[in-house]
């Protein structure tokens, strides 16, 4: 199973059921512990001014197949025992966005 930053999983949160989720802890981390750092996807449709979103592009993931949005101010650590389904890894492009967000979410 990839672990790896940049890999999107259908994770199940069993008071809410499954969500999609993008892993942002680094590597090294992922390797070594039995939980990981991941941000929330959404799907929902509404205005996103802010700049702790990143937009997905359809052909970053085709299995998510509706416009969806990383929100990089909604993190959680979860063990990897309730990831589910592995949906892809996002394009190193895209994983230089999730950075910059990242850093204006956690003011770094």
């Amino acid at each position: 199973m990839s672990f790896n930053r940049g890999a999107v999983w259908l994770a199940d949160y069993m008071e809410v059921g499954e969500k999609r989720v993008l892993v942002v802890s680094p590597d090294f981390l992922n390797r070594a512990l039995t939980s990981v750092v991941v941000a929330r996807i959404t799907a929902i449709e509404r205005e996103r001014r802010l700049p702790t979103f990143v937009r997905l592009r359809s052909n970053d993931i085709p299995e998510l197949r509706e416009p969806s949005y990383v929100i990089t101010h909604d993190l959680t650590t979860l063990p990897k025992g309730i990831f589910r389904r592995f949906l892809g890894e996002l394009p190193p492009q895209r994983l230089l966005e999730i950075d910059d967000a990242l850093r204006v979410a956690l003011d770094l």
